[in-house]
């Protein structure tokens, strides 16, 4: 029974002992495969694991030698395997610890790499984004541009089709009332035999000879202070005194009146086409403003506005006819000449004066 318990205990020593060379010769293999492909901090690794290699073949040599016995003859040999038991101790930990040294420095370089690269890719992004504010800066200031060239494009459009109080105060709340005017000039032009002259004329001729005198006519206007209203065909219709009031409206509609006077007669000396004209005005109250959402227009409405157009149809070429109204108004800095009652269309008669500029 001890002949068998002993070679059991024999094969199980023996069995053990394969089983420690088969999983030495294992992490070997491991680690000269690692050291081949050349993983990072195999080397470092291998260093420990080879000292501990060293020190168990020198036991396993020495037990061979010595036909299992580690007792030495020489003293030198004993010496040399407590070295090596020495260092397979301290092999381990010293490998592993400078493994990890490594592996803390690999990583801390690692990560200041990183950090460099996040720090570039941050001032990238940063001068990025100065730039695309810088893009966009410039974009909105061109824009702002445009928006206010085209608003003042707007603008200027909206003021010739109505006096500036009046566009502001549409722009403002959406809308403009009528007001009444209890003091203005209604001042009205006509050429004269214009019906029978444009058969002799052109389209182009017309047209051209209309656009000249009108042109002129609004120069005049804005010297003396009268808001164009409209025209009419060949007429041309203007007002003093509103919107905003002008004590001075009768006199600065006559001094227009004669100015314009001056022109057609001097354009008579410089084309064929030229026409003659005839100018009437009137003074009283009248109401004013825009009607309806579509197509703004600024009119004028009342008797007043009825007396200016008589005033005009009653006129002669080249002359300027005023209503008494008016006459009172300007008499003591124009010269007239009374004409007498005249019968105006549905006004009955009617004292009229011709202006005369000398």
């Amino acid at each position: 029974v001890l002949a068998t318990d002993n070679t059991t205990s024999g094969i199980g020593d023996l069995a053990a002992d394969i089983a420690a060379v088969v999983a030495l010769a294992y992490m070997l293999a491991m680690f000269i495969k690692a050291m081949i492909k050349k993983v990072p901090g195999s080397r470092i690794l291998s260093f420990g694991f080879l000292l501990l290699t060293f020190f168990i073949v020198g036991i396993v040599v020495t037990l061979v030698i010595n036909k299992g016995s580690l007792e030495f003859n020489n003293e030198y040999t004993g010496i040399l395997l407590i070295l090596l038991l020495y260092l397979a101790i301290l092999s381990i930990p010293f490998s592993i610890t400078s493994f990890l040294a490594w592996r803390f420095a690999h990583v801390n370089k690692n990560l200041n790499m990183q950090l460099i690269t996040v720090e570039k890719l941050s001032r990238e992004k940063h001068q990025l984004l100065e730039e695309q504010n810088v893009m966009l800066e410039q974009q909105v200031a061109q824009r702002t541009q445009e928006l206010q060239l085209e608003k003042q494009k707007a603008d200027n459009l909206l003021l010739n089709i109505l006096p500036q109080e009046v566009a502001d105060e549409l722009k403002e709340t959406g809308k403009s009332k009528a007001q009444y005017f209890d003091n203005v000039s209604v001042l009205f032009t006509d050429f004269v035999n214009f019906t029978a002259i444009s058969q002799q004329m052109g389209v182009d001729e017309l047209l051209n000879e209309l656009n000249a005198n009108f042109t002129a006519f609004d120069e005049i206007m804005d010297r003396y202070g009268l808001e164009k209203i409209k025209t009419i065909g060949d007429a041309y219709l203007a007002v003093c005194g509103l919107p905003v009031a002008n004590p001075e409206h009768a006199i600065n509609s006559v001094n227009a009146a004669l100015e314009i006077l001056h022109f057609v007669e001097k354009r008579k000396t410089i084309t064929p086409y030229a026409l003659d004209i005839r100018i009437g005005i009137h003074s009283g109250p009248l109401a004013a403003g825009i009607i309806g959402v579509k197509k703004f227009a600024y009119d004028i409405w009342g008797d007043t506005v009825n007396t200016a157009a008589r005033m005009e149809q009653n006129s002669e070429s080249g002359k300027i006819n005023i209503s008494e109204t008016t006459y009172q108004l300007v008499k003591d800095n124009v010269n007239c000449i009374h004409r007498g009652k005249i019968a105006a269309k549905g006004k009955g008669a009617i004292d009229m004066y011709f202006v005369s500029d000398e």
